[in-house]
């Protein structure tokens, strides 16, 4: 008997911060898109999604997510790897993890990939930032 795909679990959102000129490419990208799927400040709630081990649907892995809902390897991301990742955090803090790094700047969305600064800057904030902390 054939196994029938199964979409995989939304595991939370986060919120991007959009310039005119994006918010028009997204409203012409598809008849559906519009306006009203941005908030008042030009912000949109983009899904982040659970990678499983395999094909196994109920057996999601704990660091690995993706922005894309037909699982393409390449936009597959471990959330260890963004500078606001900490070892002491634990799985229920994975949103914010990757809403910081977004908000910091140190991290981007660019249509289904996640785009990690590699900015020395930013590395120097980062690191920075883990000492202040005790992580290094």
């Amino acid at each position: 008997m054939p196994l029938a795909y199964v979409k995989p679990e939304e595991a939370f959102e986060v919120r991007i911060q959009c310039t005119e000129e994006q918010i028009q490419r997204h409203c012409d990208a598809a008849p559906e898109n519009d306006r009203r799927d941005f908030d008042n400040r030009g912000g949109l709630q983009v899904p982040v999604y659970h990678v499983y081990k395999g094909t196994n649907f109920p057996d999601p892995l704990t660091f690995w997510y993706t922005l894309d809902l037909c699982e393409v390897d390449g936009y597959e991301f471990d959330i260890r790897t963004l500078p606001t990742w900490r070892h002491d955090t634990n799985a229920l803090f994975h949103e914010d993890i990757l809403q910081r790094a977004l908000d910091r700047g140190l991290a981007r969305i660019e249509g289904k990939e996640l785009i990690i600064s590699k900015d020395e800057s930013v590395s120097l904030e980062v690191e920075a930032y883990r000492r202040i902390r005790g992580k290094i």
